[in-house]
């Protein structure tokens, strides 16, 4: 049996999480709501926070432009996403290179699907390259990931949703793996680009929404680097879930402000200024933006 990391696995023995708390988050979640424009109906989700805490420009970009098309960075980090969860849930015979298969076959069939629509026409050597970049990838998260596979307890991409005031205000989440491990309940969030503090942020938020849901946290989250095969784990302790909502609440009343036109959007160039649709005539726009190996997701 393959070993499972130790990262994996939190300090502390579970906790259950404080009802108190819960009521205490679900309140300041709901006077936010009832705080809002009654015309609005804000939708936050990981992408939500990471891009305003990133850059306020590319956040208000990406609301109001159309979307750019599908790159090599970004498609490779959804079907390495994809083919981590079919191995995970498949058979043990299953080969990292089977699944990648399975993932770019069944992507490249589904009509009405813009990636599928994108494998179909993409250049013949930009897909062999893309194929091996993902194989090469997969095989680093079988090699240390295959602890997990088949597991009784395990979810991958499962969609989360809590509501406030009929819906003014949601929050969603699919965390790209949930599983339990030694009685406690751990979140996986697959990463292909450089770990950060803003995706370490987005954990969070994730471990929030699973506690206003179930009335339960994770116990721990864990980002794991797809492309360099390590991860790095949190303990989720209460003050995690009061800072992750006091944060949440800030970003969201700046991006309701930045996008109804209230105030002007925060510009702070970075790598991420390579997938704006609005490098070309944005004025903070780095000239020459710097390359992160294999994109962000």
């Amino acid at each position: 049996m393959p070993e499972i990391p130790e990262v994996l696995f939190p300090s502390d023995r579970h906790q259950p999480v404080d009802p108190a708390l819960i009521a205490e988050l679900r309140a300041d979640l709901d006077r936010l709501a009832l705080e809002m424009p009654n015309w609005i109906q804000f939708r936050v989700t990981k992408r939500t926070l990471s891009e305003m805490a990133r850059c306020e420009g590319l956040y208000v970009a990406g609301e109001q432009s159309p979307w750019p098309g599908w790159s090599v960075p970004l498609a490779r980090g959804t079907l390495l996403h994809d083919a981590a969860s079919v191995w995970l849930m498949a058979d043990p015979d299953l080969s990292p290179v089977d699944a990648v298969n399975a993932t770019f076959a069944q992507r490249a069939g589904k009509d009405r699907d813009s990636l599928g629509e994108w494998l179909r026409t993409a250049d013949p050597f930009v897909l062999a390259d893309l194929r091996q970049a993902v194989n090469n990838a997969m095989n680093l998260f079988v090699r240390d990931l295959a602890g997990l596979q088949g597991m009784a307890d395990i979810r991958t991409d499962q969609r989360i949703r809590v509501g406030f005031r009929n819906g003014r205000l949601q929050l969603v989440n699919a965390p790209d793996i949930t599983v339990g491990l030694a009685e406690a309940r751990v979140s996986i969030e697959l990463k292909t680009g450089r770990v950060d503090g803003v995706h370490l942020a987005e954990a969070m938020f994730g471990a929030l929404v699973e506690t206003l849901r179930f009335g339960q946290a994770p116990d721990r989250v864990v980002l794991w680097d797809l492309t360099s095969g390590e991860g790095v784990g949190y303990d989720v302790r209460p003050d995690d879930l009061r800072a992750t909502a006091r944060r949440t609440i800030g970003l969201v009343k700046r991006a309701v402000n930045v996008s109804a036109g209230y105030v002007e959007p925060l510009l702070n160039p970075g790598p991420y200024c390579r997938y704006c649709p609005d490098t070309e005539t944005c004025p903070g726009a780095v000239a020459e933006p710097v390359q992160l190996d294999g994109g962000e997701s």
